[in-house]
């Protein structure tokens, strides 16, 4: 086992932690980080240089078609070796903490820092949905921590207005992380004027709206997963809605 101490590692079907990108594992039982490889070996590269250019330029200086230059630089190589942290030891040393943090940001290439957006797309072609369905749970949780991001968001899924959103956008960081899309959002909604309630009798916006809203928020925060929320609001629906299960847009539907 590459190494027992990585969860990943326990998966004897997984190449190299499923991140062939940023690891290679040519004997099949080490993952190597490929950009740690690739600055060792640029390291190695770099010292041999380093002491060829001192050779080479000690050797011109004491040749008959030595210069001044060549002593001058043979001179100031050669005070690098004595000079603290300055020498080809030191410079190797420093290329080795380089690899280590160039393995380390290996790691990290597939969690690189995201940047918070500045504004939010809008629903022009479309654009507003891809970009909603393509932020991870945790991205989608940092936009939605910003107050005036959040407002945009909500406002691009209640485009154009006049619909009841069955699911909440007030609670849309939810539905994202159960892998809600933009367009189920959007296409499960029902015009305003058709919503009303029984038990107690009620419509949109108007009686017993606020009852009715804040069953639903309850339903939504009390619920685990997407399926258990759907189905309890198929229960919710036969004894809230005049149609009962049938007055949900059909996505909702059994």
């Amino acid at each position: 086992m590459p190494d027992p101490a990585n969860p990943l590692a326990w998966n004897r079907y997984a190449y190299v932690y499923n991140n062939p990108v940023n690891y290679t594992d040519p004997s099949g039982h080490s993952a190597t980080a490929v950009i740690g490889g690739l600055v060792a070996l640029w390291v190695v590269t770099d010292a041999v240089w380093d002491t060829y250019d001192l050779v080479s330029s000690v050797s011109h200086c004491l040749s008959d078609s030595g210069d001044n230059m060549d002593c001058y630089m043979a001179g100031f190589q050669l005070a690098m070796l004595i000079i603290p942290g300055e020498g080809p030891a030191d410079n190797v040393a420093r290329r080795v903490d380089d690899v280590g943090d160039a393995a380390s940001a290996a790691r990290r290439v597939g969690d690189a820092e995201w940047v918070l957006p500045k504004s939010i797309p809008s629903v022009r072609n479309g654009e507003f949905a891809r970009w909603f369905n393509s932020l991870t749970p945790e991205q989608f949780d940092q936009v939605w921590a910003d107050t005036r991001l959040q407002r945009a968001v909500k406002s691009r899924l209640r485009h154009p207005g006049g619909l009841h959103e069955w699911h909440l956008v007030s609670r849309a960081d939810t539905f994202k992380r159960w892998g809600v899309t933009a367009e189920q959002i959007h296409d499960m909604r029902t015009a305003i004027g058709q919503v009303e309630f029984v038990n107690p009798i009620g419509i949109h916006s108007g009686k017993g709206s606020t009852i009715a809203h804040n069953e639903l928020l309850g339903i939504i925060d009390t619920s685990l997963d997407y399926d258990t929320f759907v189905r309890r609001l198929q229960n919710w629906s036969h004894y809230r809605l005049p149609g009962g299960v049938e007055a949900l847009p059909l996505g909702l539907q059994p």
